[in-house]
């Protein structure tokens, strides 16, 4: 019972992290207008603790390819969790960590703040 309450709630968390997104960091890329801009704390747990993961983490966002200027880097740096301002519109994450790789799309909506967990899948 205790390992079916476990699934149901990465699942759960799977759906509401579910998403797409536009990131723009306040410090790089195009200023964007105050009404345009949302914000986001990105972390990363384990998919068998559900706690943070243990682990030395590098974050690459980016504007989302179909963008009009393009796929374009707006952060790059390491962080267990890092807090963006970004302009409305969608992403791509990656976060590079000691099993591999976990990537995601998502959307920032204007005058939101977004908490996104990420889930480290363990093989």
């Amino acid at each position: 019972m205790r390992s079916f309450c476990r699934l149901a709630c990465v699942l759960l968390l799977g759906l509401m992290v579910a998403g797409c997104g536009l990131f723009r960091s306040g410090t790089e890329g195009t200023p964007a207008t105050p009404g345009e801009i949302g914000s986001i704390e990105l972390s990363l747990i384990d998919r068998s603790t559900l706690k943070p993961a243990p682990a030395s983490l590098h974050w690459n966002v980016r504007t989302h390819p179909s963008h009009v200027s393009g796929e374009q880097v707006v952060y790059n740096g390491n962080s267990s969790k890092p807090r963006l301002q970004l302009a409305q519109g969608w992403y791509l994450v990656e976060v590079e960590h000691d099993q591999g790789v976990t990537t995601h799309v998502f959307e920032i909506y204007p005058g939101v703040h977004q908490d996104m967990h990420l889930v480290r899948m363990t093989m």
